[in-house]
């Protein structure tokens, strides 16, 4: 017979570890557009559009209207588990540092995760995306500049400011350029400033490891360029504005030791494939300075 964990270790462990996750569990924090509703499993993100005020008519008829259907885009919300075994038959025996480790450890799994969710629905979308690069070669600023034009060229509303999400290799070979080696990071999330993300021409570089990415062949690596609002990702909160996680805590005799069952719910969708860019290049290490 299991036995349930006391209320108050199990209310501190989904503190510290949403607490962890919301400060410094994952990279995509921000960058994407969260839903504008939420009904049962499915989100739905509108679409502000693309319309123009016309000249006023002095004749009485029907005039246009600016996006009236209030387009959207919908998706449903997946659960997902983060599962993690607790080696501990005393709860009020464990020290600080073993209640931290075990809060990080749940909180780390569901980051991972939450990274990688949007890239694959980016992936999903297959040839709905424009691709940039053809996989034989390594990326250079060049590549991100005709990626900006191109998306900028749309006219899309909302920030200009364009998030480019590639591996470590990527990265390093943009490096070797001066203008973005040079470069500070511009945004306001601590913890991309300290992975070594760089701001350059209105563009947030940012690095996600390897198997965030889509491997197109041995040596290569689909990153991707976004607006903000063209790319959505959502995931519940509760009335606080945390991410909701649904926890449960047992004692199991046999294996002595406390089983923490979370289970955390999210979905992505792209919103409008024009503001979006896939990038495919080598994810090869560079050989010297540009």
């Amino acid at each position: 017979m299991t036995a349930r964990a006391y209320a108050w270790f199990e209310t501190l462990y989904v503190k510290g570890a949403m607490h962890a996750l919301q400060d410094s569990g994952y990279r995509s924090k921000g960058l994407f557009a969260t839903a504008a509703n939420m009904k049962g499993n499915t989100v739905t993100w509108k679409i502000a559009g693309k319309g123009e005020a016309t000249e006023m008519s002095e004749n009485i008829e029907v005039r246009p209207t600016i996006n009236a259907a209030r387009t959207t885009v919908t998706s449903t919300l997946k659960a997902y588990e983060a599962n993690e075994d607790i080696n501990v038959t005393d709860l009020t025996q464990m020290s600080e540092n073993e209640i931290a480790i075990a809060q990080q450890s749940c909180a780390m799994a569901i980051g991972r995760k939450f990274d990688k969710i949007p890239f694959q629905a980016m992936d999903d979308a297959t040839s709905s995306i424009t691709t940039i690069g053809d996989g034989s070669a390594q990326i250079s600023p060049i590549d991100l500049l005709a990626g900006q034009a191109a998306m900028l060229a749309q006219g899309i509303t909302g920030s200009p400011i364009i998030h480019v999400g590639v591996s470590y290799n990527q990265l390093a070979s943009l490096l070797r350029y001066k203008e973005i080696n040079n470069a500070d990071y511009g945004g306001d999330n601590p913890l991309l400033r300290q992975l070594g993300a760089r701001t350059w021409m209105g563009m947030n570089i940012i690095p996600f490891p390897d198997d965030t990415l889509n491997t197109y062949d041995t040596d290569e690596k689909a990153g991707y360029m976004w607006f903000k609002d063209c790319m959505g990702f959502h995931t519940p909160t509760g009335p606080d504005g945390k991410i909701a996680m649904a926890t449960r805590i047992d004692y199991i005799p046999r294996e002595k030791c406390h089983h923490a069952a979370n289970t955390i719910q999210a979905a992505a969708k792209p919103i409008l494939f024009e503001g979006i860019r896939r990038l495919r290049f080598l994810n090869t290490a560079p050989t010297a300075f540009a």
